[in-house]
């Protein structure tokens, strides 16, 4: 039954993702330009988000190699994994407390294979808005550029007895991204600097998130 439920859920996930991928207006203020160029260089990138903004991070990434991102072992993240999966978006399967190492391993692979990284930073299982150190590592460890994004919707469904209030964005809709200055990590970096990256950026996002609900409330694409 149990596996009966998540073949269904992701089925319905995959037919709801695609409708809202095909018709939402991604918008982007002055703060996207950088990220745009690197972009269009064709630069590794790793993307820094909060994990209840997962459902938005596809949109504006058409066109590109793909995404891969680290997401839970459980039931629900398996539901995850399969209504995203057409969609150009690899699930790497571990989290912070379980095969957390062998998943950031995979990822890395994933980034040698030519896609970018995503990180859910808080995912996949919490605290809600406490970055993890994943990503610090995998940007020691790759040297690739990290740029963090926060994004909210005009219209949207927000999940809000979820741990992580899980945002989904509605079809025909535009939404609003904001992006900071991107950050590298040097790969002698000692500990003490990489969980300077790590506190810096669960600071950043927590901006960027308020940025970008500030811009979709007032339907503006900058501030």
């Amino acid at each position: 039954m149990k596996r009966f439920r998540i073949r269904l859920l992701g089925f319905l996930g995959r037919l709801l993702y695609g409708a809202v991928l095909k018709t939402i207006r991604p918008v982007f203020g002055a703060d996207g330009a950088a990220v745009s160029a690197a972009m269009a260089r064709g630069e590794p990138l790793i993307f820094a988000f909060f994990h209840g903004q997962l459902a938005m991070m596809q949109a504006p990434y058409r066109g590109r190699r793909g995404l891969a991102i680290q997401m839970s072992r459980s039931g629900d993240g398996e539901i995850v994994a399969r209504a995203i999966a057409p969609y150009g978006i690899q699930a790497i399967r571990g989290s912070s407390s379980r095969a957390g190492v062998s998943s950031l391993r995979v990822l890395l692979e994933a980034m040698e294979q030519g896609r970018d990284l995503g990180f859910a930073c808080d995912g996949p299982r919490g605290p809600y808005h406490q970055v993890k150190a994943g990503v610090a590592h995998a940007a020691r460890l790759t040297g690739a550029r990290v740029f963090p994004v926060g994004a909210a919707p005009r219209r949207g469904m927000v999940f809000a007895k979820s741990w992580d209030r899980f945002t989904i964005p509605l079809p025909f809709t535009a939404v609003f991204y904001a992006f900071g200055t991107s950050f590298t990590i040097a790969r002698d970096a000692d500990d003490a600097a990489v969980e300077a990256a790590r506190a810096g950026l669960e600071r950043e996002l927590e901006t960027l998130c308020g940025r970008a609900a500030a811009r979709a409330e007032r339907g503006a694409a900058s501030d």
